[in-house]
């Protein structure tokens, strides 16, 4: 394996290290007992660690023969100690996201672990306001906050929206939500698995004026009639999801039912009115008796 900068770095500084000690040592000829070394490996090669948690590595020396060498003092180091730090037993913590080596030497010699570093998963997603009003065609704006086990917030992470009845109210990546139609819909934010909720009421606008047609009607004892009924808002637009109530003013003459179905029932004259909020609009009915 073709060892990075650091490591090639790291072992020369070692190198350094111990011929400076062997030439201190006295002037004694004698190299240290610790036996040749011809390479180290780090146990395992490759690990993923979340933020703040850590995860135990292990050094094996050996000599030329392949044989494990034991007793050796193994130096630990980190190359980006604010991505993760080691201890001297070799014990790696995870500091932030990234990718880090940790080299362990021995004898001049080095072995490297490649040691990504992700971060804390999430645990739970709050979504805020959790129950809001939209009075169509407006909108709101949806945020949602990722906290981990320990209900900490988190940041930078990606969160995915979707609106159970888009027809009803639908939303955008960024949270934005838009009423499309009178009703409840409900909407989720998704992160890493985890989800929150909102409830989002639309409404359709205030009705400021309502047209009955037709406006008058003449009817046989026993003839049906359905009146249509046509409610604007203030902007003059129509609404037509508008809640409608239906009545007459003489029942004994003409009967109307919740979707404007007129029935002609007795001799006389009968208003019959479509309100809706302040608004109203009529339409008269006069009914005949059987000939």
């Amino acid at each position: 394996m073709t060892l990075s900068f650091f490591a090639v770095a790291l072992r020369r500084s070692i190198a350094l290290a111990l011929a400076t000690v062997a030439l201190a040592s006295c002037g004694s000829s004698t190299s240290p007992n610790n036996g040749s070394v011809s390479g180290v490996t780090v146990n395992p090669g490759s690990a993923n660690v979340i933020v703040g948690d850590s995860v135990a590595l292990a050094a094996t020396v050996k000599g030329p023969d392949g044989q494990v060498i034991s007793g050796q003092h193994i130096f630990w180091n980190t190359e980006n100690p604010s991505i993760a730090t080691v201890s001297g037993n070799g014990v790696v913590t995870g500091v932030s996201q990234g990718q880090v080596e940790i080299a362990a030497s021995a004898g001049g010699m080095s072995g490297i672990s490649n040691i990504t570093v992700l971060p804390t998963p999430v645990a739970s997603v709050s979504v805020a306001p959790p129950l809001d009003t939209i009075v169509r065609p407006g909108t709101v704006q949806l945020t949602a906050t990722m906290f981990d086990a320990q209900h900490n917030a988190l940041s930078g992470r990606t969160v995915t929206w979707a609106s159970n009845l888009p027809n009803v109210a639908n939303v955008d990546s960024s949270g934005l939500v838009t009423g499309v139609a009178a009703g409840s819909a409900t909407i989720t934010a998704t992160s890493e698995g985890k989800s929150g909720t909102s409830t989002i009421v639309v409404i359709p606008p205030p009705v400021t004026s309502i047209t009955v047609a037709p406006p008058l009607n003449t009817l046989i004892i026993g003839d049906t009639v359905t009146l249509t009924a046509t409610a604007k808002d203030a902007a003059g637009a129509t609404v037509p999801d508008a809640p409608l109530t239906w009545t007459s003013s003489n029942p004994s003459a003409a009967t109307v039912s919740s979707t404007g179905l007129v029935t002609a029932v007795g001799g006389g004259t009968a208003t019959i009115t479509a309100k809706s909020g302040n608004a109203s609009g009529t339409a008269s009915v006069v009914v005949l008796p059987i000939i």
